[in-house]
């Protein structure tokens, strides 16, 4: 019989991994899985994956990510420069509780000509623009609206 620590939970964590060179249409890489959520173990079994693949221990590294913290941790163990990006699917999953308020308010009001119908667009068009590549054009969309809700709950 087997019995697991009682404060240990039923939880465990897998990092689950492709290095590769990046670029659209670049196919392949090797991948890697490890059950260790040791900062330096991931580092080290990924550096070992990198340098399969042809790392040589310099030029840009990019870590890219559903946001798990353990992969934001990790950017700072690798060699520099390395950078941590959340990919676009769970970029857009953060997005989405925005998307489903704005459309349960639009459908509980009847005034379907006022300000929520151009939040829900609002929201709908950062989302798309996220999804396909336009990130500045997000961000300065969605200070626009921060700075116009600021201003409706200010008057």
């Amino acid at each position: 019989m087997c019995a697991a620590p009682p404060n240990s939970g039923r939880n465990f964590e897998l990092v689950v991994a492709r290095c590769g060179r990046g670029g659209r249409g670049e196919s392949g890489g090797r991948y890697f899985i490890t059950g260790s959520t040791d900062q330096m173990a991931i580092r080290d079994r990924t550096l070992h994956t990198l340098r399969r693949e042809g790392y040589c221990g310099f030029g840009d590294i990019a870590v890219i990510s559903d946001g798990a913290e353990i992969l934001k941790r990790l950017r700072r163990a690798m060699p520099k420069p390395t950078a941590h990006n959340i990919d676009w699917f769970h970029i857009a999953m953060k997005i989405q509780p925005m998307q489903q308020i704005a459309d349960q308010r639009i459908r509980s009001h009847t005034d379907r000509t006022g300000e929520l119908p151009s939040i829900d667009r609002d929201i709908r068009a950062v989302k798309w623009r996220l999804w396909h590549g336009r990130v500045d054009r997000a961000i300065r969309d969605l200070d626009r609206s921060e700075k116009a809700s600021l201003d409706r709950t200010a008057s």
